[in-house]
């Protein structure tokens, strides 16, 4: 570097240096001559950046930011990974990520969060509307987790329908975090529910609010007809379907969303989308077989099976009715009886809906 480029480059930097030490110095120490907008006193200023930083997760994309990092970190950090792994290293890593084996209705995503003061009313709780759009959030945390190769494979997931029940409010500033699994499905929609909880300071605490819920059961109709029934405040003492809540954990909220698996405008049937990720008790070879429509020519095998090819499999060779019955299949009948019950929502009846993967 020439001496002339030095002496350049080091005016630039202290131009730099200064600029920033007068803008500090325009919020701070500044003669009121030389600072921004004169005319509104230092201490309002200060006010308007405190209040400025404590809403700073309501500024404007800030929650597309929020919304979309799991997905572009997702995409970002296996983009890199299939430039310098083998194709059998894809395969493999593939294979990690999806849910192999899982018990569909045990397998939880957990979003952690907090009840900032932008996402508060003026009752110094979380708003009715913040519940939503958290919920957001944690449903596309759920969809990357579980669902790790749908849009991948030309599709998405659109939302239907989300049914709110509130237990009890959730503080202001007050960590919460959703619990989120898939309910039961139909022919058509997939149930997801989430439970909005947190962990008093004290057990004594949690005791306490826990001993405030009904000690009645949870009724279940013994009819299959859909049922139109009111809504009713989940019990806090009992678990949503078999899952129990973590020890201490008190239930704030419980909602219920529909969603619809897509490709293009084409509906993909709930069964279809949970067992090709692999859920239930697929068989390794299958599950293999799966995965090469994923990788082979672009994926177009799989795009096809999901715009309506499964169709033309045989009923005898529905492979699907396999990995999701038994204990499953039993389990998801149940669940649509006891959902309208629990939150007050028609769903299709077992005798409606037939088998659920058709």
């Amino acid at each position: 570097m020439t001496t002339r480029s030095l002496r350049n480059h080091m005016n630039a930097s202290s131009d730099s240096t200064t600029l920033w030490q007068g803008l500090l110095a325009q919020l701070t120490h500044g003669s009121s001559s030389q600072a921004i907008f004169p005319f509104i006193p230092r201490p309002l200023k200060w006010l308007f950046l405190i209040i400025l930083f404590v809403n700073i997760r309501g500024l404007p994309l800030t929650w597309h930011i929020r919304l979309f990092r799991p997905a572009v970190y997702f995409r970002l950090y296996h983009a890199i990974r299939d430039t310098i792994e083998s194709p059998t290293q894809r395969l493999a890593r593939s294979t990690r990520l999806s849910p192999v084996g899982r018990d569909p209705f045990t397998s939880e995503t957990v979003f952690k969060t907090r009840a900032t003061p932008d996402a508060c009313d003026f009752n110094i709780h979380l708003s009715n509307s913040s519940y939503a759009m958290t919920y957001d959030m944690a449903r596309f945390k759920y969809v990357i987790e579980h669902f790790p190769f749908l849009y991948r494979d030309g599709g998405w997931i659109a939302l239907g329908a989300t049914h709110y029940v509130f237990t009890r409010e959730i503080p202001l500033n007050s960590p919460y975090e959703i619990r989120l699994s898939i309910g039961t499905w139909d022919s058509k929609w997939l149930y997801m529910v989430a439970r909005y909880i947190t962990y008093p300071s004290s057990s004594k605490s949690a005791a306490k609010k826990l001993a405030n819920g009904s000690s009645s059961s949870l009724e279940v109709p013994s009819t299959g007809a859909a049922i139109n029934s009111r809504a009713r405040s989940p019990d806090p003492t009992l678990p949503s379907f078999e899952m129990p809540l973590p020890p201490g954990a008190v239930l704030h909220c419980t909602a219920v969303s529909r969603l619809c698996g897509k490709i293009g405008r084409i509906t993909i049937p709930p069964a279809i989308a949970i067992a090709t990720t692999g859920f239930g008790g697929i068989s390794p070879s299958k599950f293999g077989e799966i995965q090469s429509w994923r990788f082979h020519d672009h994926g177009k095998r799989i795009k096809a099976f999901y715009a309506g090819g499964w169709r033309d499999v045989p009923e005898g060779e529905r492979w699907w009715e396999d990995t999701l019955g038994g204990d499953i299949e039993r389990k998801r009948l149940d669940r649509l009886r006891r959902l309208p019950a629990m939150v007050g929502i028609p769903v299709l009846s077992p005798a409606e809906n037939g088998s659920g993967n058709e």
